[in-house]
């Protein structure tokens, strides 16, 4: 009860300031998503249509459903990059192959070819479509074969040979080169046509480092099925199109390539999304802003550099200010590059780490701010009562409440397996989970020691 009625007060704090938000149309979401037996989930049906925060004990599979999510939605929304993506890698050794001959011709670098080599070797795939780097390609061999010759080198020969698996005779290097480019496009061109589902899986499979996929795994969006492992193909989601996870604010100027989410995190934090029609929402962005007493930039000559400027003017690099601040500033971030809007799934893994109980509340009013005036989706996974209560009240407050869905990781039967049940907007279950510290506490107090005597 005390915890209640301290949140009633606080909330009362951070949610009467006055703020005039313009109205905005909201993408409503439908979304249902069911797993069964992976990692440490029994069973889980979850409901993506605003605000959902999943809680549970350490090692439930909470972390696991929102990988589960992300490389969903991101191979979902966006197939046709990852495909070309997936092209360039096998053209690999075809580019490494034009740079040798480049390297070892003095006569190609004349003006007019330099003009060709330049979007070849840094082609802009994503922007291209898939005929136009066809031709693109074809062209420069084209023209580079009509200045050296290529068949009189036996070492190119068996460079050709490797690259295109096919025997080079009777002087038809170049179109060896051109038959091998075509199909890749071609075979390119048929799978994006076709979506099949191995490229969620081929995506999963290096966020888990192995092969082991969820025994079942439905998504569906309005009773319609965007994926089911046991159907042949990826359908396209409506009312999410992007997705963003964020596990640690620690992700921020990441060099750690490894780590898929968090170098596309950073990519979206240092570029602006040029096809944004979303208007600015000054006073959501000030109320963050007034929170931390700062603002989070991107350094416009080096966009992968970051800085945090402080209300007294000071300036600080990004990568050293405390971590509450940087919490802040990515959402900052993603809000003045334009990659937040209403079709926006955000995950958020713990979002109240590294916050002042203060600013936890502050965070939780930013997430249901976001969802209110934006229309974010969120997918929350917490261990904190005060986050778990903030969202709960601040959503009530705001109007929102009946777009939160809280879920409860529940031991299963199983050993090592949790079942998620629903609990609507009810945290009591929530609590009840996060009294078993308190008994633990008590078990290890002083007057526990006492009792024994």
């Amino acid at each position: 009860m005390k915890r209640k009625m301290l949140f009633g007060s606080l909330i009362l704090g951070v949610t009467d300031r006055n703020l005039y938000f313009r109205k905005v149309k909201t993408m409503q979401s439908n979304i249902k998503v069911v797993t069964e037996n992976f990692r440490a989930i029994g069973h889980a049906a979850i409901q993506i249509s605003g605000i959902t925060v999943v809680a549970g004990e350490n090692s439930s599979g909470k972390s696991t459903i929102s990988k589960l999510l992300y490389y969903l939605f991101n191979t979902a929304t966006n197939y046709e990059f990852l495909v070309k993506k997936s092209l360039f890698d096998e053209l690999d050794d075809f580019f490494d192959f034009l740079k040798i001959i480049y390297q070892e011709n003095k006569e190609l670098n004349n003006i007019d070819l330099l003009k060709l080599k330049r979007p070849i070797i840094q082609m802009d795939y994503e922007n291209l479509s898939l005929e136009r780097i066809k031709n693109q390609i074809i062209t420069f061999l084209e023209k580079t074969f009509q200045i050296i010759n290529i068949q009189a080198s036996n070492r190119y020969k068996q460079f050709i040979k490797q690259i295109s698996g096919k025997e080079i005779e009777n002087n038809n290097s170049l179109d060896v080169l051109k038959s091998f480019i075509e199909d890749k496009i071609k075979e390119a061109e048929n799978t994006i046509k076709s979506r099949p589902i191995r490229l969620f899986t081929q995506e999963f499979s290096k966020a888990f480092r192995g092969n082991e996929h969820p025994k079942v795994f439905n998504v569906l969006e309005e009773n319609e099925v965007i994926i089911d492992l046991n159907s042949p193909s990826l359908s396209i989601p409506f009312s999410i199109n992007n997705a963003i996870y964020i596990d640690t604010p620690m992700s921020i100027s990441t060099t750690n390539y490894d780590n898929k989410h968090w170098s596309s995190l950073n990519h979206l934090l240092s570029e602006d999304n040029k096809d944004s029609n979303n208007p600015f929402f000054d006073p959501i962005f000030f109320s963050f802003k007034d929170v931390i007493k700062g603002e989070a930039e991107r350094d416009i000559l080096y966009t992968s550099d970051f800085s945090f400027t402080r209300a007294d003017g000071k300036t600080f690099d990004l990568s050293e200010v405390a971590t509450g601040i940087k919490a802040f500033s990515i959402i900052q971030l993603l809000l003045k590059n334009g990659h937040i809007d209403n079709r926006t799934l955000l995950i958020i893994d713990e979002p109240e780490s590294h916050l002042h109980p203060q600013w936890i509340v502050e965070y939780a009013r930013m997430i249901v701010l976001l969802h209110k005036h934006i229309g974010v989706k969120f997918f929350l996974a917490s261990h904190n009562p005060d986050m778990v209560s903030a969202i709960r009240y601040i959503a009530e407050k705001e109007g929102v409440l009946d777009n939160v869905n809280y879920y409860l990781a529940e031991k299963a039967e199983e050993a090592y397996l949790y079942n998620y049940r629903a609990l609507g907007s009810d945290i009591a279950p929530i609590f009840g989970s996060f009294n078993i510290a308190i008994d633990r506490i008590s078990q290890y107090s002083i007057e526990s020691d006492h009792d024994d005597l």
